[in-house]
């Protein structure tokens, strides 16, 4: 399967080294300023998603002409890939997400009794 064509900024070695997992992805522009905040279920195969597509698609089209560096970071699941795609976009304010910015609206859940983050029970359950 051939690999979809990378921005002209975007190191091939930055792509091959970002996980296929839950997590969220942050591109960057010029003077470092973060322009797209998203969120996977498979983070390379997201990423690169971006970028096979830029024809189709006018926002495609601009974050690969935009694009300057890419991070990531790992969670550990989708809810948790979902939460922090929300908080991130409300406190980097990205360009190219509109939606999420304007939602100010949040839903969390509170566990009483629960005295650490993850819990024991559910880091039993993930080891297991």
């Amino acid at each position: 399967m051939a690999r979809p064509s990378l921005p002209a900024h975007i190191d091939a070695d930055i792509i091959d080294a970002i996980p296929e997992q839950h997590g969220v992805y942050l591109f960057y522009g010029e003077n470092d300023l973060p322009i797209y905040v998203g969120k996977a279920n498979r983070l390379r195969q997201r990423v690169l998603s971006h970028f096979s597509s830029d024809h189709a698609l006018a926002k495609e089209l601009s974050i690969s002409q935009q694009v300057r560096r890419i991070e990531w970071q790992a969670c550990a699941g989708e809810i948790d890939a979902l939460i922090t795609e929300s908080r991130l976009v409300k406190t980097l304010q990205p360009t190219l997400n509109r939606q999420l910015r304007r939602n100010r609206e949040f839903c969390s859940w509170h566990l009483p009794g629960l005295d650490s983050y993850p819990p024991s029970w559910f880091t039993h359950a993930i080891l297991t």
